[in-house]
């Protein structure tokens, strides 16, 4: 469910050659079914953040972070959640160096978000666009996230699959029940959710219920869900009847990282193609057990968008 991360922020201001190299490899520690890596910025640190591919900015930090580092605002952002329910204008700071998996990042221009848990849970966001001119694999089986070199353009591997960026983050292909629809890859959140106004489309083997609630930086709402009367198809592999959120707030299904916990998934931004493997088939997924856990996490920081503004 989106509860922890939820997809924070889109801002907006050869198969051979895609083996990255080992140095490049970092730990994913998953907190409640969120990945999380440690980084270095500006030669300090470590600090844990979140990898989020469900949000376009390079970066998000608390301000905890920002206070430790001595940084000053460079601009101004403008955020809402994708569902355009409310709007907020936030610092932005810039990072000279962000340092992870052996690899540096630099000139990374970062908003600034209250992470209300951010002390003791995790101190920022790593945003898809900082990866847009990397090869990177999340590999949940292995807790690794590895960076690479190449593309996937002209694989012939099977379960690669072309992705759009409409708004700097990952979609793709998904069938629902034998309906094809467009959903984001979003490891933000925890599962497979879909628009609760889509619900009347599909049919449903368990009754609906609240199991929680949830809130982004401006909207909070309730998060209802229910086994599926079917399937859901992604890249050739297959969920059997899967447990599916029914958020109200975001305009489109999302697969989160509980959802991809057997995969190993490749992203190419040059080439918009993004790669699945996994050992398992079907795969199964049920409705969460751990929600009474969960919910002290639901005012981390949620899915928006933002832009630049004039200061």
């Amino acid at each position: 469910m989106r509860i922890a991360v939820a997809s924070v922020a889109l801002c907006f201001p050869g198969l051979l050659a895609a083996q990255p190299s080992r140095g490049h490899v970092a730990r994913l520690t998953m907190m409640q079914g969120i990945p999380l890596v440690q980084v270095r910025i500006d030669g300090q640190g470590p600090f844990f953040f979140a990898v989020d591919t469900g949000t376009n900015c390079e970066a998000i930090v608390s301000p905890r972070v920002t206070r430790r580092l001595g940084l000053s605002a460079v601009g101004r952002k403008s955020i809402t959640d994708l569902g355009g329910h409310g709007t907020r204008a936030l610092d932005a700071v810039g990072l000279e160096t962000l340092s992870l998996a052996g690899a540096d990042f630099h000139a990374v221009r970062a908003v600034v978000a209250d992470l209300p848990d951010g002390d003791s849970v995790f101190d920022g966001i790593l945003g898809f666009r900082l990866f847009q001119n990397k090869l990177l694999t999340l590999d949940f089986p292995r807790h690794r996230l590895i960076l690479g070199e190449g593309t996937l353009a002209g694989a012939s591997v099977e379960h690669v699959v072309a992705m759009r960026m409409p708004s700097g983050t990952p979609l793709v292909e998904i069938g629902i029940a034998g309906t094809e629809i467009e959903a984001g890859i979003d490891t933000g959140g925890l599962g497979l959710s879909i628009p609760a106004a889509m619900a009347g489309k599909f049919r449903f083997a368990t009754g609906i219920e609240t199991v929680a609630f949830g809130r982004t930086q401006v909207s909070s709402f309730a998060l209802r869900g229910a086994v599926l009367d079917g399937d859901v198809e992604l890249a050739g592999f297959r969920f059997q009847e899967p447990w599916l959120e029914l958020n109200p707030v975001f305009g489109i299904p999302n697969i989160g990282s509980g959802a991809l916990r057997d995969f190993v998934v490749t992203f190419d931004q040059r080439s918009k193609l993004v790669r699945f493997t996994s050992a398992d088939m079907p795969h199964r997924l049920v409705k969460p057990t751990n929600l009474a856990k969960s919910l002290r996490l639901d005012e981390l920081v949620g899915t928006v968008t933002a832009k630049a503004v004039p200061r």
